[in-house]
Order: C-alpha cells, then structure tokens, then sequence
C-alpha cells in the first residue's frame, strides 16, 4: 500500500515540477494548449472602448467612490468624510432616495 501511495505522489509530484508552463487563457494572442501553468505572459489585442456619456451625476455624489448594479437600480457610495448614506440611483443616473445607514463610519468607503 505504501508503494502505491508513494507511486501516486511521485505522478503527481513530476506533473508539478514538469509540466509546461505558458499562457493558459485561450482567449490571448498567444494562447498555448500545451500549457497547464499559467506564468503570466498571456498577451492580449488592444481595444478601444468609448464610454457613452448618459447623465451627469448629482452634485451631492461628486465624491462618488463605487457604484454597483443591482435590481436595475444603481447604487453608489460617497468617499471617507462625507455622511454615512447609500445613493440609489435609475439607471439614467436620477437620484431616487438616500439610504441612511445608521451605526456605520464612513472612513474611505473605497
């Protein structure tokens, strides 16, 4: 039985030590199929992306630090400093209501 264990370890151990390493994302320029260590030299075409502006935010979130989409509504916090509230905004950037949150600091919520 410790032959058979020690035999599975060594298999194991050589696919570690041996095993090709690579870009492992297909989705790279230089994609290698043989590959089953990523070593982080994945390359990647470049894209150009133009953001379309929608709306202006709110005065009162200019100190925006995140914003997450949930529910098709957004939601967005204000950095360190400011009060303690969650902004929910449509997904035209209108503001709908604050959302206090009580017992919480805001210490650079990023």
């Amino acid at each position: 039985m410790f032959k058979f264990i020690f035999f599975l370890f060594s298999i194991g151990i050589s696919g570690f030590y041996f095993g090709q390493s690579g870009c492992t994302d297909p989705q790279a320029q230089n994609y290698n199929p043989a590959a089953v260590i990523n070593d982080g030299s994945c390359v990647y075409a470049i894209t150009n992306f133009s953001p379309v502006l929608i709306t202006d935010l709110p005065a009162n979130l200019a100190e925006n630090s995140g914003m997450t989409f949930l529910n098709n509504l957004i939601y967005s916090i204000n950095d360190g400093g400011n009060a303690t509230i969650l902004n929910e905004l449509s997904q035209n950037g209108s503001l709908i209501r604050d959302i206090h949150i009580d017992s919480a600091q805001n210490v650079d919520w990023e």
